[in-house]
């Protein structure tokens, strides 16, 4: 009759054990987990540190190299062949994308390292557009594209920083017009909702994006398979960037678009602070 009784114990210690030992191998799988976390916020620290300062260093020679070349070619008393002039040109064009990829580097070493510090204020969100297209519309005049901004009222004020988000209707206006056809329209769209959002849409009538490509857009060096029509450079870093932005405003970002029928790239904003 004992037997029931010292069963349900050696039962009850086998139990116990096996839940010991789990609780035991929980706890050092959490250890190692903690301890490799640490060992990757680490690297990536130093990875964002690294990516940094070679940006920074590297951009001051590739500007040099740009300015020399720029004023090799608008100099006429150098008299220059055209063989010469065209091997200039192409050293001053690759500068360029250097010094554009630099750009998109530093930017992520600085917003990856939890560095963006947003001066969020009320501005004229209208004015502050149209700024900005006037400063894309000279690229645009290249390809012979108009860039129209589409809103209702004169003046809508909204809360941004206005250094980061010029830096995000940049990367949209730099990415339609590269997207973009000869002589064709961008459009700027801008909309104000019943629940103090903002909405802004650039239009362009370009090749469009497959949709299964769409997805992955918003992240780092990330590229679709349709070219740009004039055989411009993409980093694939702009979009990512643009994203890091808006989402530290408190928006949202995203794409619409149909292969041959053109993209429509957006984002949202908060009206006040």
């Amino acid at each position: 009759m004992t037997f029931i009784p010292i069963w349900n114990t050696v039962v009850r210690l086998f139990i116990f054990l096996i839940v010991g030992l789990l609780l035991y191998s929980f706890r050092e799988e959490h250890k190692k987990l903690f301890e490799a976390n640490q060992k990757l916020k680490l690297f990536n620290e130093e990875k964002n540190k690294f990516i940094g300062i070679a940006a920074h260093d590297l951009r001051s020679p590739l500007a040099g190299i740009y300015s020399f070349t720029d004023l090799l070619l608008n100099d006429p008393k150098k008299g220059i062949s055209p063989d010469v002039s065209e091997i200039i040109s192409l050293i001053r064009k690759m500068s360029n994308n250097g010094m554009i990829m630099i750009k998109d580097l530093l930017d992520i070493s600085k917003i990856e390292s939890g560095n963006i510090d947003l001066k969020m204020q009320q501005n004229d969100y209208i004015t502050f557009l149209k700024e900005q297209i006037r400063i894309n519309q000279l690229l645009a005049k290249n390809k012979e594209i108009s860039i129209i901004l589409e809103h209702q009222a004169d003046k809508i004020f909204a809360c941004f920083d206005r250094n980061y988000l010029a830096e995000v209707i940049d990367n949209l206006l730099t990415n339609a017009i590269k997207y973009s056809f000869i002589n064709s329209n961008i459009i700027v769209r801008v909309t104000e909702s019943e629940n103090k959002i903002i909405l802004t849409e650039v239009i362009d009538s370009g090749k469009g994006i497959q949709v299964d490509e769409q997805q992955n857009l918003f992240n780092y060096f990330q590229k679709t398979s349709t070219k740009p029509t004039a055989g411009e450079q993409s980093t694939g870093l702009g979009l990512a960037i643009a994203k890091k932005i808006v989402t530290a405003h408190k928006g949202s970002i995203g794409v619409k678009s149909k292969t041959g029928e053109g993209s429509v790239f957006y984002f949202t904003l908060p009206l006040n602070c």
